[in-house]
This record gives C-alpha cells, sequence and structure tokens, in this order.
C-alpha cells in the first residue's frame, strides 16, 4: 500500500463529498414547494399565486388530466372546458409529473374537480439550477477521481528501498 497516495485520494474524496452535499443543500434549499390549493369557485381549486422574478422550473407531481398552469392574466376566466387551450405545455410529462420551464411573470396552478387536489408542486430558480448544478456536478466528479486514486494507492505497493551501495 502506497500510504501517500492512498491519504491524497481520501481528502481529495472527503472535498468532492463537501461539495456534492453543499451543492445538493443549497438545491434543495432554493426549492419552493407547496400543497396549498384554494376553492376559487364551485368544481375549480388554484394554488397560491406563483410570481417568478426570473425564470424558472416548475414540476407538479401527481398531476391529474384536469390540472394545468395557466398566466395569472387568464386565471380567473378558466373554466374546465377551456383549460386544455390555455394552460402551458409542459416542457417533459413522465410517470404523473409535469416539469414546465417558465420566464419571468406570475402563474396559477389550477385543477378542476370534485375536491382538493393532492398534486404538489416546486419551483427552482434557473440561476439556482447553474450554479449549484456546478457545484453539486463537480463535488461528485471530484469525489469519484478521490475514490479511483485512493483504490490506486491501496492498492500500489510502495518502492523498495534502495540499499545503499556496499563500500
Amino acid at each position: 500500500m502506497n500510504k501517500k497516495i492512498a491519504l491524497i485520494g481520501l481528502v481529495v474524496f472527503i472535498i468532492g463529498i463537501a461539495l456534492l452535499a453543499a451543492g445538493s443543500y443549497e438545491t434543495l434549499s432554493n426549492t419552493h414547494t407547496a400543497v396549498t390549493y384554494t376553492q376559487y369557485s364551485a368544481g375549480k381549486y388554484i394554488s397560491n399565486e406563483l410570481v417568478l422574478n426570473q425564470n424558472a422550473t416548475l414540476t407538479i407531481v401527481n398531476s391529474p388530466s384536469s390540472m394545468g398552469v395557466v398566466r395569472s392574466a387568464v386565471m380567473p376566466s378558466v373554466t374546465n372546458s377551456t383549460l386544455a387551450s390555455v394552460t402551458l405545455k409542459p416542457l417533459a410529462t413522465a410517470l404523473g409529473a409535469q416539469v414546465y420551464e417558465l420566464p419571468a411573470g406570475s402563474y396559477y396552478v389550477v385543477y378542476f374537480g370534485n375536491s382538493t387536489p393532492t398534486a404538489h408542486y416546486s419551483y427552482v430558480y434557473s440561476s439556482t439550477i447553474g450554479l449549484f448544478g456546478l457545484l453539486t456536478s463537480s463535488g461528485l466528479f471530484i469525489a469519484v477521481a478521490g475514490g479511483i486514486v485512493g483504490i490506486v494507492g491501496v492498492v500500489l505497493k510502495p518502492k523498495p528501498k534502495q540499499q545503499p551501495p556496499p563500500y
């Protein structure tokens, strides 16, 4: 075992884990999540108004087909029959979750049904994703590199000590 290389690998691994944890924590702590809906009218439920200062990614989990994201200006006039035509189109949809890329502005999540929806929504500003996503991915890369260097240090045999030449 080459102790110096193994120690360097361990230190780099710990630094990588710290960066990964910091980036993940900051991203999660800057994500705004809610499950609050109020009844706007009979059968129409709305989220709190989402006022976005900058571009953001909005995710809705457990989203039924009678739910959508609309701009604040059109929310009062949205009905169950007009929802499909005025709702913003999601960037991606999978397993009951919808992901939206929203520019700065005001929005509502609107639902039509007999009871309060169980879907929850969360958004995070794009600048947060960029900054702390870079920190998280860098931390992951550094941790993997440190792990590899540490393993190499454990596997390598130390150089044999040279004997002084005989006189």
